[in-house]
């Protein structure tokens, strides 16, 4: 059996994708151990080296090859699965064509664990500046809001092509409630499943290789905070937002702030700048971690987390260590929600007051980590009962 997994940008620096992948092949091999397993990434070489299996490019991604070359490539699969993420709002148009040519040559596709936000990605679906310019004009001769009507077309006209598309795949499993009421009101006739996160799977490293300057740093106090802003949507009240750590350290010294970059490259650049800015630069200490395994042993040992990166969340949890979310779509409240944990406003507006009630109600809290662990087995229950349809359509094909 040969299963291409693939479908949002693997190999890109996204430390959040990269714990979907690593719990996705451990899933795939633990139920088909003899399946031959290739995965679409950008970072061949070093995905092929850690998982030791065969990888292709990102056909389709941007600096990829063109979606002809993957049509010769999936030909030569049993199953094409979509994995992970909240690809199906935030790639819809790049995730229906790679399903649509995987169908259409009689590759088995199937959408395992993906997300999808009440909203599709502004970047594709929001109309640009010149656009909407002329659609201001537009609005003053007539009756007509002609923005938001396009806006609103181009969207329902996308959300009709997933449902077409998903209605084809040969199984769909959606990673919460939420994503399923999404991918019904696309078309209620497709079957699809409710599973979990496959990054609640992601497995931790025994020791983490600190410097030892980071290291007595890291331990020099005994309340940590693991921090992360997403570079991708960075908040607007930044200086608000170091303003507000300064007060904060002020107020508590015993707090160390963890920024813990989800993206290496580009949340470090910003976390390293809002360092800089800050007058408490001894309570921060900025982590360099990339491997989803690091992370979630750098987060188990903290007492709480800020994140807009939702991934990070899901590490925190997975140690049932307990977190507050600064929103960017609904993804991120969708996972909180279910710990009954708070979302903190969003990158536009960022909710302070219930940010510093809430870091004092959990820095102090003993009772979240028994609640958190029953919510886990929940949620590792939808996720055995998901696997559980995957194993019976990948055994039907042998």
């Amino acid at each position: 059996m040969k299963i291409l997994l693939g479908g949002v940008p693997f190999g890109c620096d996204n430390i959040g994708d990269e714990a979907i992948l690593a719990s996705v092949i451990s899933i795939f091999r633990r139920l088909v151990p003899d399946a031959e397993i290739t995965v679409l990434t950008r970072a061949i070489s070093e995905t092929s080296k850690k998982f030791n299996l065969p990888c292709v490019p990102l056909f389709g991604f941007h600096l990829g090859p063109p979606l002809e070359e993957f049509e010769h490539e999936v030909k030569k699969y049993d199953f094409y699965v979509w994995a992970g993420a909240t690809g199906l709002s935030d790639y819809p148009k790049l995730a229906c064509k790679l399903l649509e040519i995987a169908q259409k040559n009689s590759v088995k596709t199937i959408v395992w664990n993906v997300g999808m936000n009440s909203s599709l990605n502004p970047a594709f679906f929001k109309i640009g500046r010149c656009k909407s310019a002329i659609c201001s004009v537009v609005s003053r001769i007539l009756p007509i809001d002609l923005k938001k009507t396009w806006e609103d077309y181009r969207e329902r006209k996308m959300r009709k092509h997933i449902g077409a598309v998903l209605n084809k795949c040969d199984l769909v499993v959606l990673r919460d409630i939420q994503s399923w009421n999404e991918v019904k009101k696309c078309n209620p006739e497709v079957n699809a499943f409710v599973g979990a996160d496959s990054a609640i799977l992601q497995q931790s490293v025994d020791v983490l290789n600190w410097s030892e300057e980071d290291k007595q740093k890291f331990y020099s106090k005994p309340k940590r905070i693991a921090l992360c802003i997403s570079a991708q949507t960075p908040v607007r009240q930044m200086t608000e937002f170091v303003s507000f750590i300064d007060h904060e350290s002020k107020k508590n010294p015993d707090i160390l702030w963890v920024m813990v970059p989800m993206n290496p490259i580009s949340d470090y650049k910003l976390l390293k700048s809002m360092q800089e800015k800050a007058a408490c630069k001894e309570n921060i200490l900025l982590t360099r971690f990339i491997e989803p395994e690091e992370i979630q042993t750098l987060v188990g040992e903290c007492h709480f987390t800020i994140s807009s990166r939702l991934h990070l969340i899901i590490l925190s949890l997975n140690k049932a260590i307990p977190a507050i979310g600064i929103g960017r779509g609904s993804k991120v409240n969708n996972f909180l929600s279910y710990f009954h944990l708070p979302l903190c406003g969003t990158t536009d507006s960022i909710d302070f007051d219930a940010m510093a009630k809430n870091i004092e109600k959990y820095l102090n809290d003993n009772t979240f980590s028994a609640f958190a662990q029953e919510k886990q087995k929940e949620m590792l229950s939808s996720l055995s009962e998901a696997e559980k349809k995957l194993t019976a359509l990948l055994l039907s094909s042998k």
